[in-house]
């Protein structure tokens, strides 16, 4: 039988303040190859744009957000898929700080 595809475990949770970087590598433990990668937030399809760069290899993908918004929070999954199948990880993102810190900027 064939290597289904494996992808290395993520982090449930991972927790940052306000403009650090988000760092999510997606690594293919085994699987042949050619692999294909797919980023989602909160189940929507996300691409590079912005402070998003998405870093595809044969066998990785390195999803980065650049100084992180309390916007960015939410939950982010990578499915990488081949010819004999698909696997995916995901991993909340919380960015933490004062509720009212903020305030300043929009008065």
């Amino acid at each position: 039988a064939q290597d289904s595809l494996n992808l290395a475990s993520f982090q449930t949770k991972v927790e940052l303040l306000p403009k650090e970087t988000f760092y999510l590598l997606c690594n293919v433990l085994h699987g042949t190859k050619p692999i294909k990668f797919q980023w989602f937030k909160n189940d929507q399809q996300i691409s590079s744009s912005g402070r998003i760069v998405l870093e595809t290899e044969p066998t990785m993908s390195m999803l980065k957000i650049y100084s992180v918004q309390y916007s960015d929070s939410g939950n982010y999954s990578c499915e990488a898929k081949n010819h004999v199948g698909s696997d995916v990880q995901s991993t909340i993102l919380v960015v933490k700080g004062l509720n009212f810190s903020g305030f300043c900027d929009i008065f």
